[in-house]
């Protein structure tokens, strides 16, 4: 699973023997690039679009933010330790959807739109609403499990990104 910490990547007698410095950004880079690449607005358009044509039979759009919310946070239903690792990928979680919330996808000139399809329009399209529902979810199961986390840098993370969410929603 992409989004479990990668343990081996960290094998201390490994990087003990090469004095590698940086795999920590390494690892935060693939597993956002993959984030980031999944929740792209073009290949949301086109699960939309999917689930317009084949109905029950499609994997849908709640299946797809459900899917990856059951991957990158599952330490909230246990209050366990989160690691660093699972702290930069939940933080980009949290700040891709505050995109998909508030941006529009960025304009691509025609001679390149016919490669990547139709231009998606934010606020008549599904996203935005998925997007508000699934911040809306978090903020409940990170409350939840602030009671329940007993390490300190886990619960400070699950704090800040509670006033975050709290900031987008309400952004006054």
């Amino acid at each position: 699973h992409l989004f479990k910490t990668p343990s081996w990547l960290m094998n201390e007698e490994i990087v003990a023997r090469t004095g590698d410095f940086g795999a920590l950004e390494r690892i935060r880079s693939l597993q956002v690039g993959t984030l980031e690449n999944i929740l792209e607005w073009g290949r949301l358009g086109r699960v939309i679009e999917n689930e317009a044509i084949n109905g029950n039979d499609a994997y849908k759009i709640t299946e797809l933010f459900d899917d990856l919310r059951s991957g990158i946070w599952t330490e909230l239903s246990r209050g366990a330790t989160i690691d660093v690792h699972r702290r930069a990928l939940q933080r980009a979680h949290v700040e891709r959807l505050e995109l998909l919330l508030t941006e529009d996808e960025p304009q691509v000139s025609a001679q390149f739109r016919r490669f990547l399809g139709p231009q998606i329009d934010a606020s008549q399209s599904d996203i935005r609403p998925m997007a508000r529902g699934e911040l809306k979810t978090l903020q409940r199961q990170i409350k939840a499990a602030i009671p329940r986390t007993s390490d300190r840098m886990s619960k400070m993370h699950l704090e800040d990104l509670d006033a975050r969410i709290e900031m987008i929603l309400d952004p006054q």
